[in-house]
């Protein structure tokens, strides 16, 4: 009489890669960029130059 077959034990989920120390901090310093950029031209829209360009060029 042949020997049941052990059952093949189901292999784990691999876990997803990990972001390493360099990429995370390089996401937060995007983030943060991008974020300071939306809410301080929110915050202060940009108002028009006090003297236009071309009153500012030396005269011909």
């Amino acid at each position: 009489m042949p020997e049941p077959k052990p059952k093949p034990k189901p292999e784990p989920e691999p876990k997803p890669p990990r972001l390493s120390l360099r990429e995370s901090a390089f996401l937060a310093l995007v983030t943060a960029w991008i974020l300071a950029v939306i809410l301080t031209d929110r915050a202060a829209p940009p108002t028009p130059p006090l003297v236009s360009y071309a009153a500012a060029l030396p005269p011909r």
